[in-house]
């Protein structure tokens, strides 16, 4: 697939990411007195609402391209739409949840051992 509108799509996809961590941020007081559980505990909470973006994302997706590419009457906004929902799906599985992933693997090797003991 070709971005044919990349610096929108770009935009629009880091926006996508970096709202949410703000909001989160704030919330969690983040930016005024930071901690590395401050920290832990926003990113955690944004991996969630990321991975809920992306599933919402897949879905329109998939009734979009039923809808409107089957038909062939997509325009330049479905275009946008649909290449900001690829590049942020394939950004969300292949950088941030692998990210999550070893983020929060010393937390859970920490209550392995404990259960193991």
């Amino acid at each position: 697939m070709i971005f044919s509108n990349w610096p929108i799509v770009k935009g629009i996809a880091i926006l996508l990411y970096v709202i949410p961590f703000i909001i989160i941020g704030i919330k969690c007081s983040l930016f005024t007195s930071f901690s590395a559980k401050r920290l832990m505990a926003a990113l955690n909470i944004n991996f969630v609402i990321v991975a809920a973006i992306t599933l919402l994302l897949i879905l329109c997706c998939i009734i979009m391209d039923n809808a409107i590419y089957n038909r062939g009457i997509g325009n330049t906004y479905t275009d946008v739409f649909m290449e900001t929902s690829y590049a942020y799906i394939v950004i969300s599985l292949m950088f941030v949840l692998p990210g999550g992933v070893l983020l929060n693997f010393p937390a859970f090797w920490r209550r392995v051992v404990i259960w193991l003991k």
